[in-house]
């Protein structure tokens, strides 16, 4: 999600984008992308060095923690864009910094209502998916595939699932 979420972010000029993973093999491919500036948070304390610094946050991991950290990275008057989806139905929130801050949270339920205009950008070339797919499995290796996917998140972007051939 992060990466195409990065794609479609670029397709607004002018836009500086900074993209912050646990996985390099991810954030080399964001810089590849166009991405700005990518930060890796194994090594880099983002809620010290980038507090604030944000007009725009997507939050596209789904974890509690990466949630939590999005308030605290957009900058006063920001916005918060919720994508991931986090397992924990219910999250708190520093709501004294989401109101001092007068920050915008819009939750995007996997972009509803967005897949006529992704589709236009993936076939005008704007965003490339076939850039992001880094395995291709056949169906009978589905099992497989879906382990492969889970188990290796620093070399697999997305693993590609061919029914026929």
């Amino acid at each position: 999600m992060g990466l195409a979420t990065l794609q479609s972010a670029l397709c607004t000029k002018g836009i500086d984008t900074t993209i912050v993973d646990l996985y390099k093999f991810r954030l080399n491919k964001a810089k590849e992308l166009g991405a700005k500036k990518v930060i890796n948070a194994r090594d880099f304390d983002i809620l010290k060095q980038l507090s604030s610094e944000f007009d725009v946050v997507f939050e596209t991991a789904g974890t509690v923690i990466t949630t939590q950290q999005t308030v605290k990275l957009a900058r006063n008057g920001g916005k918060v864009v919720l994508v991931g989806l986090p397992a924990q139905e219910e999250i708190n929130f520093s709501t004294n910094q989401v109101v001092s801050k007068e920050l915008d949270i819009l939750g995007v339920f996997r972009y509803a209502n967005m897949y006529p205009r992704a589709v236009r950008l993936a076939q005008e070339g704007s965003v490339n998916l076939k850039s992001l797919i880094t395995q291709r499995f056949s169906f009978e290796e589905l099992e497989e595939a879906l382990k492969f996917a889970r188990d290796n998140k620093n070399s697999c972007i997305k693993a590609i699932v061919q029914v026929s051939h």
